[in-house]
């Protein structure tokens, strides 16, 4: 199968960027494809990355490229993470079937809503295996929302509906939150979250760093909707640092949810509802002298 055969075979209408992209599969991905007999099923576009799903007769997968320079590290660090981390235990990742210079191949997983006790419960586990592990760290550990400088990004938050002091005693609770540290994902979010076969599988490592004790499960709970839920997991990210540091636990969980409000903030409008969620849990989660 040729990589204009490949790109045939997506349907529907799909944007001239993509298609186009799609039709300049890496040859490496495309061979990787090919050998495997794949059938192209979808197509989507995100910046300058592609993500494309395929039928194969032993199931699907699911690959990515780009054709930024800066995706070809991003790239190699999610299968390094990945081969680390396995596909064994509670804590998972989807295996990768070949990878080249900016591109990645893997088995394709269908994941279960993370709600209930089941759910949370399996992420705790995850994340209890997960600070166990030497990870190298991600090229986007050091990441902010946004990537300008201090006085620009207190400039923007001033005309957004952050509270700037809610930045600056964020800032401060992540850099001096007196919790030990430990390994994390840093983006622990549903969205690279695959709950399936009774184990948690976590895609998108380039965040991997050493952060304070509970900074993942914190940010999976500023994503949960229910109330038990959220309460589930405080508890158990309480039990695994500690119940004597209660107060710093809240504190953390105070600046993700600054974090991660600025993050939705940057992404726009329709990230909007979300943030704005966020921001009216703020005046019952800052810290109190």
């Amino acid at each position: 199968m040729s990589e204009l055969e490949l790109g045939s075979e997506r349907p529907g209408p799909l944007s001239r960027v993509t298609a186009s992209r799609l039709d300049a599969l890496p040859r490496g991905l495309a061979a990787a494809l090919a050998a495997r007999d794949a059938l192209i099923s979808d197509v989507r576009g995100h910046g300058k990355r592609v993500f494309v799903t395929a039928d194969t007769p032993a199931g699907k997968l699911f690959a990515r490229y780009s054709d930024d320079p800066d995706d070809v590290a991003v790239f190699a660090h999610e299968a390094e993470a990945r081969r680390i981390v396995g596909t064994r235990g509670l804590l998972r990742a989807p295996l990768v079937l070949d990878d080249g210079e900016g591109w990645l191949l893997e088995q394709a997983l269908v994941s279960e809503r993370i709600r209930g006790s089941h759910a949370i419960d399996t992420a705790v586990a995850a994340v209890s295996r997960l600070i166990e592990l030497q990870l190298p760290r991600g090229p986007h550990a050091g990441d902010t929302p946004r990537a300008t400088g201090r006085l620009q990004r207190r400039i923007q938050v001033a005309f957004s509906p952050l509270p700037v002091a809610d930045l600056a005693a964020a800032g401060r609770i992540l850099a001096e939150s007196g919790l030990p540290l430990q390994q994390s994902h840093g983006d622990f979010f549903p969205d690279n979250l695959l709950l399936a076969n009774a184990a948690l599988w976590v895609v998108d490592w380039a965040r991997a760093a050493e952060r304070p004790a509970g900074y993942d499960l914190m940010q999976l709970w500023t994503a949960l909707e229910r109330a038990d839920d959220k309460e589930r997991i405080f508890d158990s990210a309480l039990e695994l640092v500690g119940v004597a540091r209660r107060a710093q636990l809240e504190a953390l969980r105070y600046a993700v949810v600054v974090e991660t409000a600025l993050r939705l903030l940057d992404e726009g409008p329709e990230s909007k509802p979300e943030a704005t969620r966020l921001l009216a849990l703020l005046p019952e989660l800052r810290p109190r002298d």
